[in-house]
C-alpha cells in the first residue's frame, strides 16, 4: 500500500478521535454573578446581534388603519396597500404585509394602530417605532378589535408602551424588541389565544400585563431589569385563565412574576412535563443534573402558582448558574448530542470509504 493512502488513514483517525472528545456545547449565558446578560452588556446573546432599525421607509406622523372605515378618505385596507410599506391582499396566503418602516413621532396617540379588523390577515413585519411618549394612550403599536394579525422582528422602544392589545384575537407576536418605554413593553386586555414570543421586554416599569385575557402561549420570551415587574397576569371586570408561561428568562426586575387571578392555579407557569422558566432569583438544587431545579419556583401574588419545573444548573462545581432559553430541552445520549452523533456518523462514514478505497488500491496494484 502506498504511504498517501496510510498518510489518508492516519488523517481520518486523527480526525475521528478529536470528534470523540466532548466539547461543551451548552454555556449558560451567565455574567460573573451568575445572571443572564442583558442588551447592554458585552457580552451579547445571540438572539439580540439580528435587531436592526427597518430603515426602509420612514414616517413623521402617526397611522391609523381601521378595517371597517368607508366613504372618501377612509384609511382602510384599501388605503393602506395603495403605500410603499404595505402589499398583500389579507387572505391567510398572501395577508396584507407592512414591512419595512420606521415611525418616530412625538404624538398623544399610537404610532401604528390597526384596528376592527376581524376578517382580514396582516403581518406587521421588521417595523421601528420610538419615541411615541406624549400622552397616556402614546404606544408603540396598538392593536384594537383584531384577529389574525402576525408582528415579527420589530423594535417598539422609548414610548409610554411599546404594544398596546385590546380585544384581540388569534394574534402572533414573535422575535420582536421592546424595551426603555415609560411604563409597560406589552399590555394585554380582553386578548385570547394569542401567541406571544418577546426577545426582550425590558427596563420599563413591566415587561408585560395581561388583564382579563385567556388563552395565551407566552414561550421564549426574556423580561431583563423592569423597576416593578417582569410580568403580571391579573384581573378587571373579567377573567384571566389558561395562559400558559414556559421556557422565559426572568432576571433583573424587582418582582419577576406575578399572578393575582382569582381562580386558583387558573394559568400554567411550566409546561405541565419537563420544563419551567429561568428565574434570576430561585433559590434550589438541580440534584439529578438535569437543568431543572428541585423545589418549584413560588409566583408571587395571590393566586399561589408555581413552576414546577425551574430551568437551573448547580454547575460542574456546584456554583448555582441559570441557563439560556432551550437548553434544558436539548437530549442527550451517553453525554452527546444529537449534532455530536452525528458528526461521529459522518466521519466514521468518511473513514470507511477511504480506508476501503485504499484497500481496493492496493490490492489492484
Amino acid at each position: 500500500m502506498e504511504k498517501k493512502y496510510y498518510y489518508l488513514i492516519g488523517i481520518m483517525i486523527v480526525l475521528f478521535a478529536l470528534s470523540m472528545i466532548r466539547f461543551p456545547t451548552l454555556k449558560p449565558l451567565v455574567n460573573e454573578d451568575n445572571r443572564v446578560p442583558n442588551h447592554q452588556d458585552q457580552n451579547i446573546p445571540v438572539y439580540f446581534d439580528n435587531l436592526r432599525s427597518a430603515g426602509y421607509y420612514t414616517s413623521e406622523s402617526v397611522i391609523l388603519i381601521d378595517g371597517d372605515a368607508t366613504g372618501v378618505g377612509a384609511k382602510n385596507w384599501t388605503w393602506a396597500v395603495a403605500q410603499d410599506w404595505c402589499s398583500g391582499t389579507g387572505t391567510e396566503e398572501d395577508p396584507y404585509l407592512i414591512e419595512n418602516l420606521t415611525i418616530t413621532v412625538n404624538s398623544t396617540s399610537a404610532g401604528l394602530t390597526i384596528q376592527d379588523s376581524t376578517l382580514k390577515y396582516f403581518t406587521v413585519h421588521n417595523v421601528t417605532i420610538t419615541n411615541v411618549n406624549n400622552g397616556a394612550v402614546a404606544y408603540g403599536l396598538k392593536l384594537s378589535d383584531i384577529a389574525n394579525g402576525t408582528v415579527s422582528s420589530c423594535n417598539f422602544s422609548l414610548s409610554r408602551s411599546g404594544i398596546y392589545m385590546e380585544n384581540t384575537n388569534s394574534t402572533v407576536i414573535s422575535s420582536t424588541y421592546c424595551s426603555n418605554n415609560d411604563v409597560d413593553g406589552l399590555y394585554a386586555i380582553d386578548c385570547k389565544l394569542d401567541n406571544i414570543t418577546i426577545d426582550a421586554s425590558e427596563n420599563g416599569d413591566t415587561g408585560m400585563v395581561l388583564v382579563d385575557s385567556d388563552n395565551f402561549l407566552i414561550t421564549e420570551s426574556q423580561f431583563f431589569d423592569n423597576i416593578q415587574v417582569g410580568l403580571t397576569i391579573t384581573e378587571d371586570d373579567g377573567d384571566s385563565i389558561n395562559n400558559d408561561i414556559y421556557d422565559n428568562i426572568f432576571s433583573g426586575n424587582d418582582i419577576n412574576a406575578v399572578d393575582n387571578c382569582s381562580l386558583a392555579l387558573s394559568n400554567t407557569w411550566d409546561n405541565g412535563a419537563t420544563l419551567g422558566n429561568d428565574w434570576d432569583d430561585y433559590i434550589g438544587e438541580d440534584l439529578d443534573d438535569d437543568g431543572i431545579g428541585t423545589p418549584p419556583y413560588d409566583i408571587s401574588g395571590t393566586n399561589g402558582a408555581v413552576d414546577n419545573y425551574p430551568i437551573f444548573w448547580d454547575g460542574v462545581d456546584g456554583d448555582h448558574q441559570h441557563r439560556s432559553k432551550g437548553e434544558a430541552e436539548i437530549e442527550t445520549f451517553w453525554g452527546y448530542t444529537e449534532e455530536d452523533i452525528t458528526l461521529f456518523v459522518i466521519i466514521g462514514l468518511c473513514f470507511v470509504a477511504i480506508l476501503s478505497y485504499a484497500i481496493f488500491m492496493s490490492r489492484k496494484r
